[in-house]
């Protein structure tokens, strides 16, 4: 057995935290906010498209319909930052605030289901694509680093979760709780 046989995940999560930091910073070099948010577009589609799952689903839990907004035209802050995206909900709530800021995360799994099912990956990939070992490799980690990328929630993001302290504590108290109990 070679040594990427041997140690095949672990190298693919190294493979994608380097590709992800290359990412990062390729996309620091960008001046041209346009070009910056085309190469970032894929990630802030699922970005925003995770807040936008997370308000329906809590929307039609609490038994309510507010209205939602999305927009993926980038636009320059007073700071002289770039908001790539965004989703605008009314109704906010303490039930809500905490699922669908921080939603974006749960996107750190897609690339570690990928790990845990490297071979399936891989081979699927490989014949959609119709690529070699190599380039399907190199494609796989792309798109994990991606998505890893695109998963940190923002300032923005941070700020709605904490808005509503009482919600933060409850749904934070029941992630901890659900995770101490599954492992």
């Amino acid at each position: 057995m070679d040594i990427f046989e041997q140690y095949s995940i672990e190298l693919s999560v190294l493979a994608t935290i380097i590709v992800g930091n290359y990412i990062r910073y390729l996309g620091g070099r960008i001046r041209n906010k346009y070009l910056y948010a085309l190469v970032f577009l894929p990630g802030t589609v699922i970005h925003e498209l995770f807040h936008a799952a997370a308000f329906i689903i809590t929307s039609i839990l609490s038994f309510r319909f507010p209205r939602m907004k999305i927009s993926l035209w980038p636009k320059t802050n007073p700071d002289g930052s770039w908001t790539l995206g965004s989703v605008s909900c009314s109704g906010i709530n303490f039930f809500n605030a905490f699922p669908v800021a921080l939603a974006p995360a749960l996107m750190l799994l897609l690339p570690v289901m990928a790990i845990e099912n490297w071979d399936l990956v891989l081979r699927q990939t490989s014949s959609v694509f119709n690529l070699g070992e190599t380039q399907t490799i190199i494609l796989v980690v792309s798109l994990m680093a991606w998505i890893s990328h695109s998963s940190f929630p923002s300032r923005q993001d941070f700020k709605v979760a904490s808005s509503q302290l009482i919600g933060s504590l409850l749904w934070a108290t029941g992630l901890i709780y659900t995770a101490l109990h599954l492992y």
